[in-house]
């Protein structure tokens, strides 16, 4: 026996194969087979298999051109170990073996070129051209029993002089493809539909179906990598008739597969990188980009993928190196490989990983299953533009791009690091749509969207500031801001929501936030305060006190917005301020006071000092001290230096407490064009400077009161309005008799209208101006009667007004007795304070009830009307309108001794009268008058009741009688 031929018709077992070696016209090519071992199937496996195919195919009994009973020459060849001869004896569990199945001879068999520079017994050596055949793999059991795949092999081998034949209990198939191998399910992964991924403003996740973000399908993007590298065709058998014929020279090689699953692959690439590597032709790429994203796939599978079949068993133990495909590679590449390792056992590794699956035989080649791949193992050079296609934000990449500015998302140095805040494609066009913008424009809108920093999603916190790369002229150069909001895991930027689910980073230097909305660079400062209605008094402050066109177009200020209630805590100091005239000088003080001359944000930080204090100076030129104060989030402005244990001078305004010398930011870092905002809290006072001193004077302007200066005028008291101890017109000196001096005043001045009520004043003001007032016609109707002063003195009239003047004016001492008062109206919460006046020893008493106050006259108000007084009026209070506080720096006190005390101007509602005058014995009038009153309604009560007691004996006696009578009948 010298053939293989001859060896099968030895044996009556196998004429069943020769018969299919017959119908296949196979007997000349096995007749010339060498050194090879053949698996023979017995007659009674044949009759197994036809038995098996008539069940399934019950009308395809004849053999066709290709094929007997299903059985084509590929199969036949399957049975053909092409490794040389091996007995019963030689078989090994584990080892794989290559068939002559789909086997082609090198074209060019003398060059002989290698491409596994490995030499082993059990491994042939290819030539390049050479197509492997497919492989078969031996496995035995714990009984001893031989499988080649899932085949038995039986006893009795015939050994012939060109090999030896081994008999099998059943008929090889061809094992399936790698891709049935990788994938779950045989339904074609391109089929499985994609959401919008023709929609420019997609997020980058779309492109990856849900299926595979849950890992559903194991081996799903390992596929899509090959086909995203354009190598499926040459990898993945397909056309089975082709790939069948074992001498058409074009059909596929084998290749072998390195095969990562796709948690594996997601661990080590974020949703855009795996956009960007694996769904490049999903996205709307250019060419140079779709070209760039092509190579970086091709770079990143080429390691996971070697030419013809390799197999863990055949290599042996050692470590080896195995070539990877080099399919579009250009010409002078270094030929690359990666690293096997196998040890006893076939326990292998790739690069270092472990192998979990080695030798997963298929048809067009081998796969290997790796537990899990190093992320090194994916070669690939990441830069943010890839990052951003990958994000599907190409139309901001080629804005980039055509600004000048691809520095910023090419450059891989890890030193620059970044932050990107990148619009959707539609956000810009929406963005692009409201007008032409210059090259400039556009560019300074990109540089306002990249923050040179690596801001981690979870390191963003509410009131955080971004520098940007946007440099502005109106902020003196310096970069334009981007403040944050963070709240629950969600954040924005400029009240732009952004979740943290649209949040990329790549490496340690660059992240990448996806929004909706593009973000805007601040607007003018009106535009920037005036959405905010609390604060429309400032804006009109500020074009009353004609600083608006100066003061909006300055660069790099800080502004201190006080709030509409902060402003009207002023009471009539705001009066005055906005009264125009001789005030436009302080109210143009005030508003320079509040613009501060540099830039001043809350997240400055004082390196070395125990404290977080910046100076800062104001368009007025004074100082004022920024502070944070941790942890509280405190965020106020000193007036005076913090550093100092005593306060210079009382810098801060404040309607209730001078030493205050601080205020509160409730709102801080409210962005504009050319600075930055800081709300004041509207519990805190607006800032007064120095400068502004408020007099008696000017609060009594803000009340409007005419009359009340036409008074002091006149009556010769204007010394009470002066700063200076004594009058200086007549010498004397403000203290009143009494253990303490008088610091100053505080007045209350009753309006216009209280006075013109006034029959007293109305003839005053005849007697002096030689005119008339122009009143209602009530009092017209009635002075032209007869006023009851037209008969008086003007000394009389005089001395009356000179009182009731006087009457309104409280002297403050160093020492002040404001002891409260009992009264029965305490148990209410009324608060009630006794002040001594200018008019003799007479007081008078305030009582406030929350924010309402009003004064009355203290102790018993039941004066009788003095008949040297002709229409005396006994008011008994008067309610507080407004007030408003005059400087103590005008009576020269500073905080160091001022203390607790206020010199303050009330708007009344109505005028105080003053009790009779000293020395005026008037009680005897009183008394008799009493005594008369009560006589009378003494003698008219007795009346009364012996009245009703003569009525009711009348009423009863009678009854009596009545009742006698009755009794009698």
């Amino acid at each position: 026996k010298s053939t293989i031929v001859d060896a099968l018709s030895s044996d009556k077992r196998y004429t069943k194969f020769l018969h299919y070696l017959q119908r296949l016209h196979l007997i000349i090519p096995f007749n010339r087979l060498a050194n090879v071992t053949v698996l023979a199937p017995t007659n009674e496996a044949f009759l197994k298999h036809e038995e098996k195919y008539k069940a399934l195919y019950p009308n395809e009994f004849n053999a066709e051109a290709l094929q007997y009973y299903g059985i084509t020459k590929e199969n036949m060849w399957l049975h053909v170990i092409r490794d040389g001869v091996y007995g019963s004896g030689s078989w090994v569990n584990g080892m794989v073996w290559e068939s002559n199945s789909g086997w082609s001879p090198s074209s060019t068999p003398s060059k002989n070129v290698k491409i596994l520079p490995i030499s082993l017994p059990s491994q042939k050596n290819l030539s390049a051209s050479e197509r492997q055949g497919v492989m078969l793999k031996t496995r035995i059991d714990n009984r001893g029993r031989i499988f080649i795949g899932d085949v038995e092999l039986q006893d009795g081998e015939i050994w012939c002089t060109s090999g030896v034949v081994q008999a099998l209990d059943g008929v090889l198939s061809l094992p399936p493809k790698l891709i049935e191998y990788l994938k779950e399910s045989p339904k074609v992964f391109s089929e499985i539909k994609f959401n919008d991924l023709n929609s420019p403003s997609s997020p980058s996740a779309s492109f990856i179906p849900d299926s595979i973000q849950n890992s559903n399908l194991n081996y799903s993007l390992y596929i899509e990598g090959i086909k995203a590298s354009g190598w499926d065709k040459k990898i993945f058998h397909l056309n089975n008739s082709a790939s069948m014929v074992s001498d058409n020279k074009t059909a596929p090689s084998r290749h072998t597969l390195w095969a990562f699953d796709t948690a594996n692959f997601i661990s080590c690439f974020n949703p855009p990188q795996v956009s960007y590597l694996l769904f490049h032709d999903k996205i709307n790429l250019n060419s140079d980009s779709k070209s760039l994203a092509l190579q970086d796939t091709r770079s990143v599978m080429r390691p996971f993928i070697s030419p013809n079949s390799i197999s863990i068993s055949r290599l042996g133990p050692g470590s080896h190196k195995v070539p990877v495909v080099t399919y579009n590679m250009k010409n002078g590449t270094e030929l690359p490989y990666i690293t096997v390792k196998v040890e006893k056992g076939f326990n292998s590794f790739y690069n270092g990983n472990q192998i979990s699956s080695p030798d997963i035989l298929a048809y067009d080649g081998i796969a290997h299953i790796l537990s899990k791949s190093s992320c090194n193992n994916f070669k690939i050079q990441w830069n943010p533009k890839k990052l951003l296609l990958g994000m599907n934000a190409t139309v901001f990449v080629n804005l980039v791009i055509q600004n000048g500015l691809e520095s910023y998302i090419e450059d891989v140095s890890v030193g620059k690091k970044m932050t990107f805040l990148v619009p959707t494609n539609d956000a810009i066009a929406k963005f692009l749509e409201f007008g032409p913008y210059s090259l400039l424009t556009i560019r300074n809108w990109l540089l306002y969207h990249l923050v040179p920093s690596r801001i981690l999603a979870q390191d963003l916190k509410s009131g955080m500031l971004l520098r940007t790369r946007y440099t502005s002229l109106s902020l003196g150069n310096a970069e334009q801001i981007i403040k944050v909001s963070a709240l629950n895991g969600s954040f924005t930027f400029n009240e732009i929501s952004v979740n943290d689910k649209d949040v990329y980073y790549l490496e340690d230097y660059f992240a990448a936030y996806s929004i909706s909305t593009p973000l805007t660079p601040p607007q003018s400062l009106l535009v920037s305060i005036v959405q905010d209605l609390e604060y429309s008094l400032f804006i009109g402050m500020l074009k009353s006190s004609n600083l608006m066109d100066e003061l909006v177009g300055l660069d790099a200020v800080s502004l201190i917005l006080f709030s509409n209630s902060a402003v009207l805590k002023l009471g009539l100091a705001y009066k005055y301020i906005v009264s125009g005239g001789d005030s436009m000088d302080d109210l143009q003080k005030l508003i320079k006071y509040h613009f501060i001359k540099s830039l001043i944000y809350s997240d400055f930080k004082v390196p070395g000092s125990p404290r977080n204090i910046k100076k800062a100076n104001t368009l007025l030129g004074n100082s004022l001290w920024f502070e944070t104060i941790e942890p509280e989030n405190r965020f106020i402005i000193n007036t005076i230096d913090p550093f100092l244990s005593q306060p210079i001078q009382p810098l801060s305004f404040d309607s209730h407490n001078f030493s205050s010398s601080y205020v509160e930011i409730s709102e801080r870092d409210i962005l504009f064009s050319n600075g930055v905002i800081h709300k004041v809290s509207s519990s805190s006072r607006i800032l007064v400077p120095p400068e502004i001193i408020f007099s008696p004077k000017k609060l009594i302007k803000g009340i409007k009161s005419q009359c009340f200066n036409f008074l002091l005028e006149n009556l010769n008291l204007t010394y009470l309005l002066g700063s200076s101890v004594k009058n200086q017109s007549t010498g004397l000196s403000k203290t009143l008799t009494g253990d303490h001096d008088v610091l100053g005043y505080s007045f209350l001045v009753p309006g216009d209208d209280a006075w013109m009520n006034l029959s007293g004043y109305r003839e005053f003001h005849r007697r002096v101006t030689n005119s008339n007032f122009t009143l209602p016609l009530p009092q017209i109707l009635n002075d032209s009667i007869k006023n009851p002063w037209s008969d008086k003195s003007d000394a009389e009239l005089s001395s009356y007004l000179k009182r009731l003047v006087l009457l309104h004016v409280l002297p403050i001492k160093a020492k002040p007795e404001k002891a409260k008062k009992p009264k029965s109206s305490d148990r209410f919460g009324v608060d009630i304070q006794v002040f001594d006046t200018l008019l003799e020893t007479v007081q008078i008493e305030m009582a406030s009830v929350g924010s309402r106050i009003a004064f009355q006259l203290a102790g018993s108000s039941n004066f009788a009307d003095d008949p040297s007084i002709p229409n005396f009026y006994s008011n008994q209070y008067t309610l507080v309108v407004d007030k408003g506080n005059i400087s103590p720096s005008f009576y020269g006190i500073t905080n160091n001794t001022m203390g607790s005390l206020q010199f303050k101007v009330y708007e009344m509602d109505s005028i105080l009268f003053a009790p009779p005058i000293l020395g005026k014995d008037v009680k005897w009038y009183n008394r008799f008058k009493n005594a008369l009153l009560n006589g009378f309604l003494g003698i008219l009560g007795t009346g009364f009741f012996g009245m009703f007691l003569y009525i009711s004996y009348s009423w009863i006696r009678k009854v009596f009688i009545v009742g006698s009578q009755y009794e009698e009948l």
